[in-house]
């Protein structure tokens, strides 16, 4: 009987053991590589603004007052296909201030006023074929004005006045061709995460099919894109939703505190480290056009008579070529591992014109051209929700083949090809080993390797920078 009882007990506990590894295999077998997020739209529209002032106003001494003010606006749009991936988005800030102050003791008044704008739009596309070759085109055009004055008077009359202006423009255009697309596999991890948590509490009522699992994470990166304005509603809605899809499947056997509790704890974590996948070929062309100017007057009457003026303005013309690869790698649930490398060839062209009060005027234009070669290769690890080691390393060398400088009119040819080596190595963790232990630290190393004329080595310069943190928390009780 003894025997009879203690071979079901194995033979139970064998089984049981059995389906949970299979279960566990099963999970483990998901391809986060094969996943791909499902159609994306999401739109938004943000105004806010602000103001502050003060009055301080004492009697026989002094009365002075300032007042600011600022306002933003932000659209963007955002939309996701197999076709088309979009990004449009929009910015401005506007801030002002003013300042006054008079002193009646000595006669002295004084006002200043300050006014910042700026304004910005960005956008990229990509437009691919069934078989993931892609033109891509966009770029960012920004501007900016800021002006301010200021004038100090005394009872004479005498006066110290002050203006200034800046203003500029800058578009940075781009449009390329590849093939390859890298994917943003985040939400298939965070499924899994949420799916072992389940099995391990017991909390599944059966297990999850190979497509069951790839419908949850699309659910998943769904309702993560609806537009929101309170965040906690849109937690709510969330939570909802993905109990919703679990409920109507048959997947949980109870409800209860459990449940609810190890769902929003996935649901607010799991999405912690982002896990992408694919890899990209683009070659690409970038003009990136920027003109500025700055002008500003001073006249002081009260110290002295002095007068001062000048006049800046700037125009640079750069053309780049680039050859851009992307690689992204799931080589398991817990690591990834990631490179990219460029080829750039930039062709720059800068004039410069300077204007003195004396009429005196400096005119300078550069020629040079730049060619860079970079390369980054980093590999992270990720158990848990909480948990991540991460290690990079990353490369640059560029060189100036050819540099042209015209000053007033006089030709200043410089044969002269420059060297820059950038080389930046780091490794960084947080590791949670209990809700009593936790670890984090970091360290990076970063040489910085420079000569001006690589045939002769007239001038050269290396520097070597390291740094560490190290932090370890303990809560005893």
């Amino acid at each position: 009987m003894k025997k009879t009882l203690f071979f079901s007990f194995g033979l139970c506990f064998l089984c049981a053991n059995h389906s949970f590894n299979l279960l566990a295999q099963e999970y483990k077998s998901f391809d986060l590589n094969k996943y791909y997020t499902p159609d994306i739209v999401r739109n938004g529209l943000s105004l806010s603004g602000s103001s502050n002032g003060k009055l301080d106003n004492q009697t026989d001494e002094s009365q002075q007052g300032e007042f600011n003010a600022n306002l933003n606006v932000q659209l963007y749009s955002y939309l996701s296909t197999r076709k088309l991936v979009r990004s449009i988005s929009t910015t401005m800030n506007l801030s002002g201030n003013t300042d006054s102050e008079k002193t009646l003791s000595t006669g002295l008044n004084s006002k200043s006023s300050n006014f910042n704008s700026r304004f910005g739009f960005n956008t990229n596309y990509k437009l691919y074929n069934p078989q993931n070759k892609f033109i891509s085109l966009g770029g960012a055009l920004s501007s900016w004005y800021d002006s301010g004055s200021s004038n100090r008077t005394d009872t004479l009359e005498h006066s110290d006045t002050g203006n200034r202006k800046y203003i500029g423009a800058n578009a940075d255009l781009y449009v390329g061709a590849g093939i390859g697309r890298i994917e943003n596999v985040t939400e298939a991890r965070q499924a899994l995460f949420l799916i072992d948590v389940f099995s391990k509490n017991n909390i599944l009522s059966r297990d999850l099919t190979y497509n069951e699992i790839w419908n949850l994470a699309q659910e998943m990166s769904r309702i993560k894109n609806k537009r929101f304005l309170d965040s906690r509603l849109h937690l709510m809605s969330e939570i909802s939703h993905v109990d919703s899809f679990l409920t109507a499947n048959n997947l949980i056997t109870k409800p209860d505190a459990l449940y609810f509790t190890n769902l929003y704890d996935i649901w607010l974590y799991g999405d912690a480290f982002q896990r992408l996948s694919g890899q990209s070929i683009e070659l690409r062309l970038n003009p990136d056009f920027d003109v500025r100017s700055f002008n500003s007057k001073y006249d002081n009457t009260i110290d002295g008579v002095y007068n001062y003026s000048s006049e800046n303005n700037n125009f640079r013309a750069n053309y780049s070529f680039s050859l851009l690869y992307q690689y992204e790698k799931v080589i398991n649930q817990e690591w990834q591992k990631s490179a990219n490398a460029s080829i750039n060839i930039n062709l720059i062209n800068l004039n410069n014109e300077q204007t003195y009060s004396n009429n005196n005027i400096n005119k300078m234009s550069t020629k040079e051209d730049i060619a860079s070669l970079s390369g980054a290769y980093s590999s992270g690890y990720y158990p848990n929700t909480r948990t991540n080691i991460d290690a990079n390393i990353n490369q640059v060398l560029s060189s100036s083949f050819y540099n042209t400088r015209t000053r007033n009119g006089v030709i200043e040819t410089n044969d002269q090809r420059s060297l820059i080596s950038d080389t930046y190595l780091e490794v960084g963790t947080y590791y949670y080993f209990s809700p009593q232990l936790r670890l984090s630290a970091s360290a990076n190393i970063s040489n910085h390797y420079f000569t001006n004329d690589i045939t002769n080595s007239t001038l050269q310069q290396n520097r070597l920078i390291g740094n560490y943190s190290i932090g370890l928390s303990y809560s005893f009780f």
